[in-house]
């Protein structure tokens, strides 16, 4: 054969059945920046022993946040339970309407300035039933009438008594079988001739109410103090 035409293998495909070139290496991926993610893990690389338990840490946080505040809530209910409590026990001071007052559970004492011009006037003293009160001139001078003579609260020397010299109904006083001008009192429907001092039982459950025995108080002038004390029942 002529080597001259030798046959000469042809050159290797392109395209078909040839080997194909060698994968290429994939590049190494960074690692995510935040730690509570799942790692990347490179394929020529072990993984990174980021911590895995990051995510039952935040957990174990927020609970421990959880019971601190539900402790706290239970701390200042018992607080204000407390609180509640030993006020509700506190002694109630007791202040009358015009005047001053002492601090006691029993006796209760308070001051009262009562005036000529105006009919009932309520001292601020709630009583109850059974309750032991004593009323007790202290200072000042007023008049029934402007020709009338200045008293305390006994009233005017003469102890002038209405119903000694007229029928009761036309009297028109808070009492008219006590003296004109005297102090008076009342709680509820119990009248309660006063004077300079008295002592009584309270038959009904009110406040006590203070005035002048007068039943026509606009020509009237001046004031009296008192001092009220009640001794429980």
């Amino acid at each position: 054969m002529d080597p001259s035409k030798e046959r000469i293998p042809p050159p290797a495909p392109l395209y078909g059945n040839a080997d194909p070139l060698p994968p290429m290496a994939t590049p190494p991926q960074p690692y995510p920046s935040n730690p509570y993610s799942t790692p990347y893990s490179s394929p020529n690389q072990p993984s990174a022993n980021l911590p895995n338990n990051a995510p039952n840490q935040k957990g174990r946080a927020q609970s421990a946040a959880v019971l601190f505040i539900s402790l706290l809530a239970i701390a200042g209910t018992l607080v204000g339970s407390y609180i509640i409590l030993h006020t509700s026990k506190q002694t109630v001071t007791y202040t009358s309407g015009a005047g001053t007052s002492s601090s006691a559970k029993y006796p209760q004492t308070s001051t009262f300035s009562v005036s000529a011009t105006l009919f009932w006037q309520d001292t601020g003293v709630a009583l109850q039933a059974g309750d032991q009160v004593t009323i007790t001139y202290v200072s000042g001078t007023w008049r029934y009438a402007p020709t009338a003579p200045a008293s305390d609260g006994t009233g005017p020397p003469e102890q002038y008594i209405c119903a000694n010299h007229y029928p009761v109904a036309s009297c028109q006083l808070p009492d008219p079988h006590y003296v004109l001008g005297a102090l008076v009192g009342k709680v509820q429907s119990q009248i309660v001739d006063i004077g300079d001092s008295l002592s009584f039982v309270a038959q009904q459950s009110g406040e006590l109410q203070l005035a002048i025995n007068d039943g026509y108080v606009s020509d009237n002038s001046g004031s009296i103090v008192v001092q009220i004390t009640n001794r429980g029942p």
